[in-house]
């Protein structure tokens, strides 16, 4: 019987050790578990960073954003590429000149010469860098506005300029909406502007279609924000001014295009003075768009300051932006709300055990039921005998 008990011992301590190296070996595998990336990926496989030019572009800055000069003459402009912290960058880098009218010079040099159209009006001249070089658009672009007036000409030198047609009969200095709301009235051959308290808008001539008649009417349109549309670059600030247009015939169209740019101005916000550099006008469109219409800053009588831009489409909403992306909208938590639902068990006090120690506790106990029934098999055999 010793030695039958003997047997039954050193099975029962062989049982032990397997759930013994059974632990251990969960132990390991939990170890390196924990070591593994949790993505499934190796950290040489991760993608490498694309690669970015070595020189930035923070800003084209032209040598002037607004010019006045005669048709037909000939304009020296040029831009200096601004790096960061405000350098001037050396860099061989290529610029392109594009203009809506008028010749420019070729190449791609940083200074170019435009010969302005026979035409008075207002024009617009680009200058762009390639768009890889900078962290926006915006940063990649200057915009010259060159104002071309006509030419005095002797009695001898008289060329065939072709002059704007107004329409014959009476012209009515304003024209009256549906509603009784007066509109200025702008001509082909003078133009013609609506003023309001410290606004206004202007028509060249030529900017309307010879024989035709443009009502003209800008208004405080209300607080302006574009908070929340984290996508535009600047953030409107001041107030909104709402520009309609009607036609001779009384009824509002929904779009005019001007021929020729009009010229707008809206006072600068008192909160935005420390910051002239950085403020343009823009025209807003809800929902959508924010397009930069211009930076020129004129001082009025008054001490204070009007932004002004062209546009070349009416309606319009014009508003005052800084230079930087408006605040994004917080959503506030309502009262009553539920708490999040979370996927993990509430916590009961207890402990769970894991995967390691609940395998060990399994081949224990196999190793001590085993024993058990070895032992009352021994006790039989006795009884037996």
């Amino acid at each position: 019987m010793f030695a039958y008990t003997k047997r039954l011992m050193v099975v029962a301590a062989m049982s032990v050790a397997v759930s013994l190296i059974a632990f251990a070996g969960a132990g390991l595998a939990m170890a390196e578990d924990a070591e593994s990336p949790t993505n499934g990926q190796d950290a040489e496989s991760a993608p490498e960073e694309s690669s970015v030019p070595s020189v930035r572009v923070t800003e084209v800055r032209p040598n002037a954003r607004s010019l006045t000069v005669a048709t037909g003459a000939d304009v020296r402009l040029s831009v200096d590429l601004i790096g960061s912290q405000g350098a001037s960058l050396t860099s061989d880098i290529a610029v392109t000149w594009s203009s809506d009218y008028g010749t420019l010079s070729d190449g791609s040099a940083r200074l170019s010469s435009f010969r302005t159209p026979t035409t008075p009006g207002i024009y617009t001249v680009t200058a762009k860098v390639d768009s890889s070089l900078c962290d926006a658009a915006d940063d990649c672009t200057a915009t010259f506005r060159v104002v071309v007036q006509p030419t005095t000409y002797s009695d001898t030198s008289i060329t065939d300029v072709v002059m704007p047609i107004n329409p014959s009969g009476a012209i009515p200095e304003t024209f009256s909406d549906a509603a009784g709301q007066a509109y200025t009235v702008a001509t082909p051959a003078e133009g013609g502007s609506h003023r309001g308290a410290g606004w206004w808008v202007s028509v060249l001539p030529g900017a309307i279609a010879d024989r035709t008649l443009l009502g003209l009417r800008m208004i405080d349109d209300g607080v302006a924000s574009n908070t929340g549309q984290t996508q535009h670059r600047y953030t409107l600030s001041g107030r909104f001014y709402g520009l309609t247009a009607i036609s001779e015939e009384g009824g509002i169209s929904s779009r005019f295009r001007l021929a020729e740019p009009a010229t707008a101005c809206v006072p600068l916000p008192n909160a935005l003075t420390p910051r002239l550099s950085d403020v343009a006008l823009t025209a807003y469109t809800e929902g959508a768009g924010l397009t930069v219409l211009g930076t020129e800053l004129t001082r009025t009588v008054d001490g204070g300051y009007v932004v002004c831009g062209r546009v070349s489409e009416i309606p319009a909403r014009l508003a005052v932006g800084v230079r930087g992306a408006p605040a994004a909208l917080t959503v506030p938590e309502v009262a009553g709300d539920s708490p999040p639902v979370s996927d993990s068990l509430p916590n009961t006090g207890g402990m769970a055990p894991g995967t390691a120690v609940a395998w060990f506790a399994m081949l224990t106990g196999l190793a001590l039921v085993m024993l058990a029934v070895g032992a009352k098999a021994a006790t039989r055999r006795m009884r037996r005998r």
